[in-house]
């Protein structure tokens, strides 16, 4: 068969491979049913049957395939029931949504509820769309189409949806992928696509509440924020938008931060501006554009303005190290598919510099005369400047470099032997300079610092592995024979 009819000024042509009308009964089955209307609203049924009954038709239809004009949205394996009564058309049943285009936006989602009613040339559906995998429900679509304007709209609506060990975003779309990871937290908003003569246009507001995640940088807590999408398919944002953050910690832990930003696309987003309290002063997060996908390499730029080296240490609990001044410095972050590193960050102290003391107890491993004068002058170290660079991976091995110099007012203790006393006194009156050099995972790395609570510990660890490297091969044979348990 071949039918050609109007809606709404719209021309409709309606096709099948073959048509059946039994004789045993009043109905009708058909294969392969093809529905055009207007340039581009279609829909395709594998197999369509119905009976005659008293005010109209009613039967079943499956293999159902179609799209609403230019909405980049998709409608397959639709299967259910529908009736033609009284001049208006209804259908339920079930059904799979997908996104058009080259690589889609969200993953397919299915539905089991899908209502559309037809009459007066006004479509009306609704729809509750789940995840495939957990069945949970992520959006109720609510459509309406007006044939005779040629326009139509669809809200979609996601009142709670939780994030958690049943279901991670990277199940609904591929845009969160190796960008965050082990998410917790609520999504809600309402969305709108609207077509006509004139196109496609879509917007949505969307609420991100509570969320902890997982970032290359490293984790975040307690991340808010509500975005407006002046296109919801292109996933594009206003500028301007606002997001805070309890906690994060790359590397060292920041609070009570907060960031504005824009979504330019699927795969980017435009950092505007962010910025945390930081040990009396602040770290603050330079403007800069987040390309996201395979190969692609993001570069952040935290700038330290302000620190205050007491409270940094004080907030830590380092019993026996403290420090005064206020530093400033660049850490510059590289964030590739190898992970996350800074690449020449540094401290650097204000030009009215500070002190920096030790007063933790002294190994009486021999450390000879400058080893115990070195310790010594830790006690006390005014310093007219302080530098401290950083090299490495933020989740591997950062190699720091401490450079400081200063004078120390009194480096004698008592009980010291002859000659490091006759020292003291002239060597408190020249500058000191130290250069310590750390090779330690950047997250240990504070809790290395914290080891010269003890230094016993790395003072003896460094002998030992010194007489280890003077041994020969036969005393270390021997050595490593005494070091075994016995039996």
């Amino acid at each position: 068969p071949r039918l050609r009819a109007t809606i709404g000024g719209s021309p409709l042509l309606a096709t099948a491979d073959r048509l059946r009308i039994p004789f045993a009964r009043p109905g009708f089955a058909a294969d392969h049913v093809a529905l055009r209307l207007g340039p581009s609203t279609r829909l395709d049924l594998a197999t369509l049957t119905g009976d005659f009954a008293r005010g109209g038709i009613a039967g079943r239809y499956a293999g159902a395939d179609g799209q609403i004009a230019a909405v980049p949205l998709r409608m397959s394996e639709g299967a259910g029931r529908w009736s033609l009564l009284g001049g208006s058309f209804a259908a339920e049943g079930g059904g799979r949504l997908t996104h058009l285009a080259d690589r889609p936006l969200f993953e397919s989602l299915v539905s089991e509820d899908l209502r559309l009613r037809f009459a007066g040339n006004l479509i009306t559906a609704t729809a509750t769309l789940a995840e495939p995998g957990t069945e949970t429900a992520i959006v109720d679509v609510d459509l309406t189409h007006d044939f005779n304007a040629g326009a139509g709209e669809a809200t979609l609506d996601t009142p709670r949806l939780l994030f958690g060990e049943r279901l991670q975003p990277d199940a609904l779309t591929y845009v969160t992928t190796g960008v965050i990871a082990e998410v917790n937290g609520l999504l809600s908003g309402t969305g709108h696509i609207r077509w006509g003569p004139a196109g496609v246009t879509s917007d949505g507001v969307y609420r991100i509440a509570d969320a902890n995640m997982a970032a290359p940088f490293g984790p975040v807590e307690g991340l808010d924020t509500e975005i407006v999408f002046t296109d919801l398919l292109a996933l594009r944002s206003a500028p301007g938008q606002t997001a805070t953050v309890q906690r994060a910690n790359p590397g060292v832990l920041v609070e009570d931060g907060a960031l504005t930003y824009q979504i330019l696309s699927s795969s980017a987003v435009r950092v505007e501006a962010g910025r945390w309290p930081f040990a009396g002063g602040a770290l603050i997060l330079e403007p800069t554009v987040l390309e996201f996908g395979p190969g692609k390499v993001q570069r952040l730029t935290f700038r330290v303005e302000g620190l205050d080296a007491f409270a940094f240490l004080e907030a830590r609990q380092f019993e026996n190290l403290a420090a005064t001044g206020i530093l400033d410095g660049v850490l510059p972050v590289v964030v590739d598919q190898g992970g996350a590193r800074i690449e020449g960050g540094y401290l650097v102290s204000r030009p009215e510099g500070g002190s920096l003391s030790y007063t933790g107890e002294i190994s009486d491993v021999n450390l000879g005369v400058f080893g115990t004068l070195a310790f010594n002058a830790l006690e006390l170290i005014r310093y007219s400047t302080l530098t401290i660079r950083f090299d490495g991976a933020i989740d591997g091995e950062m190699v720091t470099n401490v450079d400081f110099t200063g004078v120390t007012p009194n480096i004698a203790r008592e009980g010291q032997s002859f000659l490091v006393a006759g020292l003291t006194g002239p060597l408190s009156r020249l500058p000191v300079r130290f250069d310590i050099t750390m090779r330690a995972p950047f997250q240990g790395l504070l809790y290395s610092v914290r080891l010269l609570d003890d230094p016993t510990f790395l003072v003896s660890e460094a002998i030992a592995r010194h007489r280890a490297q003077s041994l020969t091969p036969a005393e270390r044979d021997v050595q490593a024979l005494e070091s075994e348990p016995m039996p």
